[in-house]
């Protein structure tokens, strides 16, 4: 059995960090965290928690809109993508994720969404996740706690999606220019290619067919915020770029000497200090440096969001329900799709009676790989036999929609016959 961490014997820390003290499975304290520092008391240990996800975090991250720079949106993506892979939780529960033979137990320390194929938000994790003391509750996941982890493709299109909706791929193989994303750079890349794996197009073929110095030159270009992505044999990769560096010489551009700095989400862990002295287990793509050669041996492609470049507009986050009258049945209701035109996250049902107290209330996130997520059937979620003992009574029913621009969207508000 591998483990991807072993359990911390956090009762022989010392520290002096001026925090709070929890047992796992108390009710938070009233006052939050301070400097988003926790200190968490089991009945066997103490354990420190720093970078916490909170909502002050999140909501500190403006929504886009069409008045503001494409710096400022770069910036946006930036902090969404470090924050994805950096925050730092613990199970409240020991949990397995099958598919990848890790165990993540309760007590030790993780840092960021971890890697698995799902599309793993901060948003969706906000549903399960105690800001307070950086517990995950696990077992309230449905489907399992696997289901909020994400891969190469789904965390970078959350990022880019935390401004951008011209993006048209789903997953690494779709990232090629028909799919709505610019090149960038001179180099030569075919726009008629749709599918890197099923037209069996490997990537470093284009590099190759370009060369070093002409490829090594868009790499140059590359700003922060933007993407480079490969398709090899073995699968395909997509990487957000932080910054790049240039390094000349008597060829033009030092290969070796040049590098990039990148976001990427992969199956790997380090092991990171907090500043008490205690460990934990972090993402490892966090601030990686891969040279040019590197980039170019691996068959990377420079690409760029259209909206951070200017060439496509902030649309307004929207979204509604098909069931679109000021009263609906329970049957009506789980018949009906959420649509918006960025991707849905999360999904809240509430019913109320005729004084506004709350009767009912369901949060689910979207746990589906596939992107973008414009459209959700209320059927995966509710369920007509549990609505039906709501209905009459003059009781109302309201959905809302948390999309990847964070907005929290009211989608439907009527009465529940």
């Amino acid at each position: 059995m591998k483990r991807i961490a072993s359990l911390v014997l956090l009762s022989s820390l010392l520290f002096t960090a001026a925090c709070n003290r929890y047992h796992l499975g108390d009710e938070p304290p009233t006052e939050p965290p301070k400097n988003g520092v926790v200190s968490l008391e089991t009945s066997r240990n103490t354990f420190f928690v720093e970078n916490l996800l909170t909502w002050e975090r999140l909501n500190s991250l403006p929504e886009p809109n069409s008045d503001m720079t494409t710096d400022e949106m770069r910036q946006i993506v930036l902090d969404f993508a470090e924050l994805s892979m950096s925050f730092v939780w613990t199970p409240k529960a020991d949990f397995r994720v099958e598919k990848q033979e890790n165990d993540y137990l309760a007590g030790a320390l993780y840092g960021g969404i971890p890697y698995d194929g799902y599309s793993g938000n901060p948003y969706k994790w906000m549903l399960y996740y105690d800001e307070a003391t950086g517990v995950l509750d696990s077992a309230r996941v449905p489907g399992g706690a696997q289901t909020l982890f994400s891969d190469c493709s789904s965390y970078a299109y959350s990022a880019w999606s935390r401004v951008a909706n011209s993006m048209k791929w789903s997953v690494t193989p779709h990232i090629t220019l028909s799919s709505g994303i610019l090149k960038i750079g001179d180099y030569d890349w075919d726009p008629a290619i749709i599918d890197f794996k099923k037209e069996s197009v490997f990537t470093t073929e284009i590099c190759a067919q370009n060369g070093e110095q002409k490829m090594y030159r868009s790499y140059d270009k590359l700003l922060p915020a933007d993407g480079v992505v490969n398709y090899l044999p073995v699968g395909g990769h997509v990487m957000i770029v932080k910054e790049v560096h240039t390094v000349k010489n008597a060829a033009g551009i030092d290969g070796d000497a040049s590098f990039a700095i990148v976001y990427d989400q992969r199956n790997s862990t380090v092991e990171k200090k907090q500043s008490d002295g205690s460990t934990y287990t972090a993402q490892a793509g966090i601030g990686r440096k891969l040279s040019y050669r590197n980039l170019f041996e691996k068959g990377y492609l420079p690409f760029g969001v259209k909206e951070l470049y200017g060439l496509e507009p902030v649309e307004k986050a929207e979204a509604s329900l098909s069931a679109s009258c000021s009263s609906v049945t329970p049957e009506e209701l789980c018949r009906a799709t959420i649509t918006s035109n960025y991707p849905i996250l999360t999904v809240h049902v509430t019913v109320r009676d005729e004084n506004g107290a709350e009767l009912y209330r369901a949060d689910a996130h979207v746990s589906e790989h596939v992107m973008p997520y414009m459209e959700y059937p209320l059927s995966k979620r509710i369920f007509e036999s549990t609505l039906g003992s709501y209905a009459g009574g003059g009781h109302t029913v309201s959905v809302q929609t948390r999309v990847s621009t964070g907005e929290l969207l009211s989608a439907y508000e009527g009465l529940l016959i």
